[in-house]
């Protein structure tokens, strides 16, 4: 992993300085990158994605449906007890309130809350449990 060109900051409500940005993970869809920036509260980390344009035609949709998953979702997993930071996605908003932003050249970019310890799959072998049942415990 080296050094990434710098994405825009989502001029988000958060009060941060960006310590350094670096690629990462393994995707072949959208630039990934992981930022650690210095807030009030200690060092805290984020994920920045350049949506892929070209293979989504209208990124600010699909951001939009992710935003409208993501509300449902956590809002399920409040109700169950669980975590919300932990279990779901946190879209880190724009000033303006939306989920995106755009650069001067026209790409799209988003940020999420990184979720330490979570771990991702290009591939899956075998599923690691049996797919959920009606009447199972999944929350989703």
């Amino acid at each position: 992993m080296g050094i990434a060109p710098c994405p825009p900051l989502l001029q988000s409500r958060l009060d941060r300085i960006a310590v350094f940005v670096v690629s990462y993970g393994t995707g072949h869809i959208n630039d990934t990158f992981v930022r650690r920036v210095r807030t009030s509260g200690g060092i805290r980390k984020f994920i920045h994605q350049r949506i892929n344009h070209f293979v989504f035609k209208e990124p600010a949709k699909v951001q939009e449906t992710i935003g409208r998953i993501t509300a449902h979702l956590k809002s399920k997993i409040i109700a169950a007890g669980g975590d919300p930071e932990r279990e779901a996605t946190t879209i880190v908003p724009a000033l303006d309130g939306a989920g995106f932003v755009r650069d001067e050249r026209g790409n799209y970019w988003r940020t999420f809350m990184f979720i330490d310890g979570a771990r991702t799959f290009d591939r899956i072998d075998r599923p690691a449990r049996p797919p959920a049942r009606s009447g199972g415990s999944r929350r989703c």
